[in-house]
């Protein structure tokens, strides 16, 4: 991918900010693509840097994996896989 390419060229500090810019980004894409009900979901979306090279970027709320992934009764809405596909090309 060429964002990986990208983020080799930079030095380890430089290549921590593109890090969580990106990943602000996907997380501010996901936040405008998640349903709302109550708006709970939508304001859980969180970036939580693991290590300088890894961050998670997703909600804590128990039913977030259900709404994007989908149940038997529900179909999957993808808030934050298609916020990842339009962010990280």
């Amino acid at each position: 991918m060429g964002w990986e390419r990208n983020l080799a060229k930079f030095t380890e500090k430089q290549g921590e900010k593109y890090l969580l810019k990106k990943a602000k980004e996907v997380r501010d894409q996901a936040s405008i693509n998640a349903p709302v009900r109550t708006g709970a979901l939508r304001d859980s979306i969180k970036v939580v840097p693991i290590s300088k090279r890894k961050v998670k970027i997703g909600s804590d709320l128990p039913y977030s994996w259900f709404v994007e992934m989908g149940t038997s009764k529900m179909s999957p809405r993808a808030y934050l896989r298609a916020a990842l596909r339009r962010i990280i090309k």
